[in-house]
């Protein structure tokens, strides 16, 4: 249901910000899919819409056919940055929900005959399926992760050119000369791969890197330019120095149990995670463990999420190129665990990995935690088990796909004390070990004190410990 609040939603927003920007003044209403493929969102900030605008633009948008796929991806197809997007998402989530205090709900401004089934906030609390669904991706490893506007993975584009880059089609090539002759070339890579040099010709640079390219041009100016490598042995009084202008655009697809699944533009100095925070990251089926990068129809590389999100290294997290494909496959294991852990929730693990990994993805037991056993609650194909793991069996046991994992508290109670009170120095809790004579008892609280030999008092220990 929230979907299609989200759907109706947009709609009537991208309708907005088309007639906001004058680009889609007075659209019809056949015309909305064609004007909702054609605008350009890139500028486009959601924070500027009020909720009234937001209401005004649902309302005539509800009759529309699009999907909410079909919604998503066109908008980002037409450059709206996944921040905006999933501000919208906000915005919508926090009207239909009340939780915004300027104007009315939304449930407010549509009556029982133009919605039969009830106001949106009653519908919602009718959807027992949202609500699971909602309550097991808080509880995934990991999945809020590509939805957090606070982290995009941007490629920062304010850093010297790399060594290792490809120059490719849409590259644009800055070529700066200086010493004897002075000249500056700004040339934009051709689909064919070439730039022209006037009174040289075509240089092919497609495939090369930053250096190897260098080396060529630097070898095709020497006849313009013979400063730059003197024939008679003498110091060279040309220099020349090659450098990235604009950088081209390149087109990713990401498949599989993603959440938009699609191809998507991006930088040439994007990496997987940038693709996947675009794309909305694994859904909850999807797996964190094991994304595959395919290029020229061959898994090139795999990513493991639990690499970044557990010890902060991005590792195989590397440049794409332009059709590259993303494949997030289905998650093979999934175990829940509960209780004294310093981080609950639902984590995914690999064939080979063991308990002690898993308490690990947990950010390791809390100070009040039962470590010498845990408690597994494991699925059989018929029915269910319970299970004892021993501290000593952590590192070579494995959990299974469905296991539950207890943690449980330590007792309160404990292992070596005693309780002195009465006609004594120093009353109080005072450490023993079995068999200690009554004599180092008496001098660890300093002995009774003289009213009690008077008074004839006689002398209250209370012994606690557990054997």
């Amino acid at each position: 249901m929230r979907s299609a609040i989200f759907l109706s939603a947009v709609i009537g927003i991208v309708l907005f910000i088309g007639s906001f920007s004058g680009m889609a003044q007075n659209v019809p209403q056949q015309l909305e899919q064609q004007s909702l493929a054609t605008m350009d969102l890139s500028n486009i900030k959601i924070d500027q819409l009020t909720d009234e605008q937001i209401r005004s633009y649902i309302q005539r948008a509800e009759q529309t056919g699009l999907t909410q796929m079909e919604i998503e991806a066109a908008l980002i197809a037409r450059g709206l940055p996944q921040s905006e997007l999933l501000k919208l998402k906000q915005r919508i989530n926090a009207l239909t929900t009340g939780k915004r205090e300027t104007g009315r709900g939304i449930g407010e401004v549509r009556t029982r005959q133009e919605k039969p089934q009830g106001d949106f906030i009653d519908v919602l609390k009718e959807d027992p399926d949202e609500k699971r669904i909602a309550e097991l991706q808080q509880k995934i490893f990991g999945f809020s992760l590509f939805s957090t506007e606070r982290l995009t993975f941007d490629p920062s584009l304010n850093i010297p050119t790399p060594k290792n880059y490809q120059l490719g089609p849409g590259d644009e090539v800055i070529i700066d000369i200086w010493g004897a002759s002075e000249q500056t070339y700004q040339q934009e890579i051709s689909p064919d791969g070439y730039i022209l040099i006037p009174n040289l010709g075509p240089i092919y640079l497609n495939g090369l890197s930053i250096d190897r390219a260098t080396d060529r041009i630097k070898t095709r100016l020497t006849k313009i330019y013979s400063g730059l490598d003197p024939k008679n042995g003498s110091n060279p009084n040309t220099f020349m120095q090659v450098s990235l202008g604009q950088i081209r655009t390149i087109k990713v697809t990401v498949v599989g149990e993603v959440r938009t699944p699609g191809t998507y533009d991006v930088s040439a100095l994007a990496s997987v995670f940038n693709a996947l925070y675009l794309s909305g990251g694994p859904t909850i089926n999807g797996s964190f463990r094991q994304i595959e990068l395919i290029r020229n129809n061959r898994v090139f590389t795999v990513l493991d999420v639990y690499d970044f999100l557990v010890e902060g290294v991005q590792k195989n997290n590397i440049q794409l190129e332009d059709q590259d494909i993303i494949r997030i496959r289905p998650f093979i294991n999934r175990i829940e665990v509960v209780g004294e852990v310093k981080r609950e929730g639902i984590y995914e693990t690999l064939d080979g990995e063991s308990f002690e990994d898993l308490i690990r993805f947990a950010r390791g037991f809390t100070e009040n935690a039962y470590k010498a056993l845990i408690k597994v609650k494991r699925n059989t194909p018929k029915e269910r088990r319970i299970e004892d793991v021993a501290m000593g069996e952590f590192d070579r046991t494995f959990p299974t796909n469905g296991d539950f994992v207890i943690v449980n508290s330590i007792l309160d109670r404990y292992e070596n004390r005693v309780q002195i009170a009465g006609a004594v120095f120093r009353e109080g809790e005072y450490t023993i070990r079995i068999g200690d004579p009554d004599r180092n008892i008496q001098k660890t609280f300093s002995g009774m004190t003289a009213q009690s030999e008077e008074k004839d008092e006689t002398l209250k220990v209370d012994f606690t410990e557990q054997l």
